[in-house]
């Protein structure tokens, strides 16, 4: 697990450093008043940064496990986490639900 908090924590890293910047080319190259060669011109500077600068490549885990799938953003554990944790009532704000 912890070959998976290292990648993680310097994936997170890239998408902080570069954030603004990728975000300024993406805003250029929506802008329709802008001429075509200049807009293009930034979609090759946003194609050259770094793969792991984008926001899709972070992956939710489970601050327990490690897990990546099944991770409720709420809590921000994976669902099996979620579950053994309601049962014993040890969530705050959540009641276990019984009809």
């Amino acid at each position: 697990m912890a070959n998976f908090d290292k990648k993680d924590s310097a994936k997170r890293r890239a998408v902080q450093k570069l954030e603004i910047q990728r975000k300024f080319f993406k805003a250029l190259i929506q802008n329709q008043s802008l001429p075509q060669k200049l807009r293009y011109e930034y979609i090759l500077k946003l194609h050259a940064l770094p793969k792991k600068s984008s926001t899709t490549q972070v992956v939710q885990r489970c601050v327990f496990s490690g897990r990546s799938r099944g991770v409720l953003r709420k809590f921000k554990m994976s669902r099996i986490w979620v579950r053994q944790l309601l049962a014993k009532g040890q969530l705050q704000g959540t009641t276990k639900s019984s009809w």
